[in-house]
């Protein structure tokens, strides 16, 4: 009978030899499952003792990686389905997290969730019938069913859901799959969802984020259509008072505005600050939402809480010349004032964009050139402080005056010369002096 090799080789040598065949054997075996070559796999196996099964099985692959998965999981991200029943029938399990790194977080993931992911029904249904928690995937809570809707999966949505998965369970964030399926534009998973009873007004735990607002920020009409024809909350407001109207005006999402108003948004409610869905539409330069708000009765002069921002201010603030032609011929008041006083016509005096189309704009409709702020500002003095040159000349031209003076005792020409406009102190400097001697 011949000897062992422990009994020729010193112990170290045995050690190291016995350790260098077992990285090739994992070697070996991760690359057949990385692969899915099933033929050659369950050739291995067929050679494997216990022990050493055991420990391929269960070990997380590679070792030293951020990103390390159990060989049943790297067979199921692959999607490989032969590989998976092989792995199961051996002692796999199902419910043995992995580890990767999600968004720089490390967390615990169990196969099923990436099943769920990357749309392989038939590995979903091999690991759910060897025991895989249909209602558990990350440490952050979110479930097979969540991803699967947000990838728009809807043969594995429609499995999960069979096999009792909760339609209504949240992630840490308060995110259903609803929701995942409504920010995502997954009309049809959306309505499979519905028709299965999910929640439509459920918010996420910042209370600022439920279905019809996922879908309006995706600017996913067809999804939007369907939340709204199955009853959601049209005026449901956020913590902020944000409501889905204000939402779509934001992000400038015309047929979304029109579809909330036809099924009963309300036009005129404020948010926290006293906001309105007009006052975004103006702000977000959009001339269409702003002419279909105001048809349907959107208050033109409504101002925030503290008084210093209402529909005009938002469009000249933005430079937005249609939108401010939107509001005049709606006979918005061009000349309404802040609490400190300010119109329209002054903060278009310090823009630069289409700040001069936009002033004569506003002095076509009846702005009033000599209007003065609490503390006797007028147009002429804040186009001179901001250097704006363009306005200064046309202030000028339809008769600003150059001597008033503000409540600090400096004039237009003063301002100008502070911030060190000498343009416009020479341009104020011979307009003074024409105003003090006009010609007879």
């Amino acid at each position: 009978m011949g000897q062992s090799l422990s009994s020729i080789l010193p112990r170290s040598v045995v050690g190291f030899v016995s350790s260098d065949a077992s990285k090739l054997l994992t070697h070996e075996f991760f690359t057949f499952v990385l692969d899915g070559n099933i033929d050659q796999l369950r050739e291995l196996i067929d050679t494997l003792t216990d022990t050493e099964l055991e420990r391929l099985l269960h070990m997380q692959f590679p070792p030293d990686g951020d990103n390390r998965g159990t060989a049943l999981f790297i067979a199921v991200i692959r999607g490989h389905a032969e590989v998976v029943t092989v792995l199961l029938k051996k002692g796999a399990d199902p419910l043995e997290p992995s580890s990767a790194v999600v968004h720089n977080n490390a967390e615990k993931v169990l196969p099923l969730l990436f099943a769920a992911a990357g749309g392989h029904l038939k590995v979903c249904r091999q690991l759910v019938a060897n025991g895989a928690d249909v209602n558990r995937g990350r440490d952050n809570g979110e479930t097979p069913l969540q991803l699967a809707a947000f990838k728009g999966h809807l043969d594995i949505v429609v499995f999960l859901v069979e096999k009792g998965a909760d339609i209504n369970l949240a992630d840490t964030r308060g995110t259903t799959p609803l929701m995942s399926a409504s920010i995502n534009g997954q009309t049809n998973v959306v309505q499979f969802l519905l028709s299965k009873g999910a929640h439509t007004n459920q918010r996420d735990r910042t209370g600022t984020i439920f279905a019809l607002v996922c879908a309006i920020g995706g600017g996913h009409l067809y999804v939007c259509r369907r939340l709204v024809a199955a009853g959601v909350d049209v005026n449901q407001e956020s913590t902020n008072g944000l409501t889905p109207l204000m939402y779509a005006c934001i992000l400038k999402e015309a047929t979304i505005v029109a579809l909330l108003v036809r099924y009963g948004a309300t036009i005129n409610l404020l948010d926290i600050n006293g906001h309105t869905a007009l006052m975004f539409a103006s702000k977000a330069g959009a001339p269409g939402i702003v002419r279909l708000l105001l048809q349907y009765g959107a208050h033109a002069g409504q101002a925030d809480n503290a008084g210093n921002i209402f529909a005009l201010i938002c469009a000249v603030g933005g430079g937005h010349l249609e939108v401010c032609r939107e509001l005049l011929l709606a006979r918005a008041d061009v000349n309404q004032v802040t609490t400190v006083g300010r119109t329209a016509l002054m903060y278009a005096c310090v823009l630069g964009r289409y700040g001069r189309l936009v002033i004569i704009l506003l002095v076509e409709f009846g702005a009033n050139i000599e209007r003065v702020t609490v503390s006797g500002t007028t147009p002429l003095m804040f186009a001179s402080k901001s250097g704006r040159i363009d306005a200064v000349r046309y202030l000028l031209l339809m008769g600003a005056l150059t001597d008033p003076v503000n409540y600090g005792g400096k004039t237009a020409m003063d301002l100008a010369t502070e911030e060190g406009h000498a343009e416009i102190v020479e341009i104020l400097h011979v307009a003074a002096t024409q105003q003090a001697n006009p010609n007879p």
